[in-house]
Formats: C-alpha cells, sequence, structure tokens
C-alpha cells in the first residue's frame, strides 16, 4: 500500500520552507552576508561620532545599534543605526570593523572592537556578555586602534 501525503499537509510543508527563505533572505545581505552579531548602546555610553544626533533630542531619546557582518566578499562589515526610543529609525551608516590588537583572550571581558565610519574611528567596549556596548575615551586604547588601522596591511575582518 503506498503511502500519499495529503494536500493540505503539502501546501503547508511548502508555506514553512516559504517562510524559512524569507526569513533567511531578510536576515542576510546579498553582498554583507549574515549578521554574526547585533548589540545596542549602552544608555550612559556617548554616541559614536559617526552618527549626530538629530536637532530636538536628547541623548535619552535615541539609541544606535550595531550589526556586524561576515561579508563573502570585501565589502563595509558593519552597520550602525540611530533609533528613536519610539522605534523609528533616524539615521544608518555603513562602515568597517577592525580586529582590535592584543584583545582580550576569548571568553574574557572587557573587550574591544575598532570600527570606521566615514573615515571615523571608534573604539568600542564589550564590558561583559551582553548585548550593549559602550564608546571608549581611553587615549591608550585609541592610540592603539589608530596604530592598528594605518598599518598597510591591516585588514577589516570579514
Amino acid at each position: 500500500m503506498e503511502e500519499t501525503t495529503s494536500q493540505p499537509l503539502r501546501r503547508s510543508r511548502k508555506a514553512l520552507v516559504a517562510v524559512g527563505l524569507v526569513a533567511l533572505f531578510t536576515a542576510c545581505n546579498p553582498m554583507r552576508g549574515c549578521a554574526a552579531s547585533e548589540f545596542e548602546l549602552a544608555p550612559d555610553s556617548r554616541l559614536p561620532r559617526w552618527m549626530q544626533r538629530p536637532s530636538g533630542y536628547q541623548r535619552a531619546d535615541v539609541t544606535v545599534r550595531i550589526a556586524f557582518y561576515t561579508p563573502p566578499v570585501d565589502v563595509e562589515n558593519v552597520v550602525a543605526e540611530m533609533f528613536h526610543s519610539h522605534g523609528k529609525r533616524l539615521d544608518r551608516q555603513t562602515g568597517r570593523f577592525f580586529q582590535f590588537p592584543g584583545d582580550t583572550p576569548v571568553g574574557r571581558f572587557p573587550r574591544w572592537s575598532i570600527v570606521v565610519i566615514n573615515g571615523v574611528m571608534e573604539v568600542l567596549e564589550f564590558r561583559r556578555l551582553d548585548s550593549l556596548y559602550y564608546v571608549t575615551d581611553d587615549k591608550t586604547l585609541i592610540d592603539r586602534a589608530t596604530v592598528a588601522v594605518s598599518r598597510p596591511r591591516q585588514t577589516p575582518l570579514k
């Protein structure tokens, strides 16, 4: 006796595959690849210099989310977006992520990342394993990052 799949079951499988494909293409950019990680600027951190707060807004009214991508080709691998506290996107910038030299061993904190957007470098600090990041003003860290980014053979992480 041959087993047949009912028409509604076949439709539901097709719908499930379609939903999965939509989710995949929504989460991944054809050029940038898939987001490897996403973080939100801590409320008590200053804004990155590559993000300008619109006039009429206070710091508490906005946040900056940053996503790090793993692109299949050499393209900008960071997307930073500024949002109003009610969810409206106010700005979107793209740039490059560089590995911080001599970074803390995996699983230890704090950790730092270098992000360059529109030629402006910021050192981002990750103080613990969570979804928040801070923009640091530590001169020693900034000096190390400046040297690392200016090296001719230094390439962004892919």
